[in-house]
């Protein structure tokens, strides 16, 4: 029982626990081939270890590390494959990321989390570059788990949102994934250009990344499948398509277009009349193009001209 556990860990000093933690996880590694017997015992241990009031120790910490070696050598396997984004997903979003998810589980605390970003994030890009066959028969609640605990990550900041940016970036070049990576990764960028505590470099490199995913969208304006669409499709689903590809683009870039940094305005600002003025957006449907200058566009202005006044209140020399 917990009470059990927590008598016997009580009777054993750190350092051994933290030794013993190492000592487990490479037990389950090196016999990964018959884990199911134990599997359900390895997850509750995890969970006990990793539980919402848990603050940062050399425990914990050999913890996350542990479930992330198991991770990376699982996630292969599709008998574990739920599990293992389960387990993640539990672990390593926040409580309100869960709560939208309607899971009723309880992570570990925010700070716990920041001050494990490091560790996460790293880990993450160990699980998901060495796993890319896993990658291509993700389906989207499992790419949103993901994307999740990379957003979780890159909302810390520092070192934490350097790694994400380089694992995002590595995800939208990689041959492999091109048409696999679904367009809602953008939820990874947003935190990259509104969090003051990430570095300015990544924030605009952040923005660059926002276009090529805009530039991808070009397929969409290309003869054949705009017939495609008019064949196949009727109005309300080619506005959909649109709504749900483009406008998350437009919306994520607006929101660096509010950032405080000199550079990481200058920078969505340029991508952003680059969006709305490159050959693609003679395919937007008129309705898209109409909302995105009232809804976004419009207001996101209005913002951007308090935010300088705020900034340099005695200067009329804008960005």
């Amino acid at each position: 029982s917990n009470d059990q556990f927590i008598k016997i860990i009580q009777t054993i000093d750190l350092s051994s626990i933290s030794w013993l933690e190492n000592v487990l996880f490479e037990i389950v590694i090196r016999n990964r081939e018959r884990i199911h017997i134990i599997w359900e015992r390895i997850k509750l241990h995890i969970y006990r270890v990793l539980h919402p009031k848990a603050s940062l120790t050399y425990v914990v910490e050999r913890a996350v590390v542990g479930v992330m070696r198991i991770s990376t050598r699982l996630l292969s396997r599709d008998v574990y494959r739920d599990e293992i984004i389960e387990l993640l997903g539990n672990l390593f979003r926040s409580s309100q990321q869960l709560q939208r998810s309607n899971i009723s589980h309880k992570s570990l605390s925010n700070e716990t989390l920041t001050l494990l970003s490091p560790h996460i994030s790293s880990g993450i890009w160990i699980v998901i570059t060495s796993n890319i066959d896993a990658l291509l028969s993700f389906n989207l609640s499992q790419w949103k788990v993901l994307f999740d605990i990379m957003s979780n990550c890159a909302s810390k900041g520092s070192y934490s949102s350097i790694r994400i940016f380089e694992l995002l970036a590595w995800m939208i070049h990689e041959p492999r994934l091109i048409a696999e990576v679904p367009v809602f990764c953008v939820n990874v960028i947003q935190p990259l250009l509104t969090n003051e505590d990430v570095p300015v470099t990544v924030a605009v490199a952040s923005a660059q990344l926002l276009y090529i995913l805009h530039s991808r969208l070009e397929i969409l304006s290309s003869p054949a499948i705009e017939e495609a669409l008019v064949n196949d499709t009727n109005e309300n689903e080619n506005f959909e398509l649109w709504e749900n590809c483009w406008i998350p683009i437009l919306k994520t870039l607006m929101c660096g277009v509010l950032n405080s940094k000199h550079d990481v305005r200058v920078a969505c600002s340029s991508v952003v009349c680059k969006c709305i003025c490159d050959k693609l957006i003679k395919s937007v449907p008129i309705g898209i193009l109409i909302n995105s200058l009232t809804d976004i566009l419009m207001p996101t202005i209005v913002s951007y001209i308090n935010l300088l006044q705020t900034i340099n209140p005695t200067s009329n020399n804008y960005d």
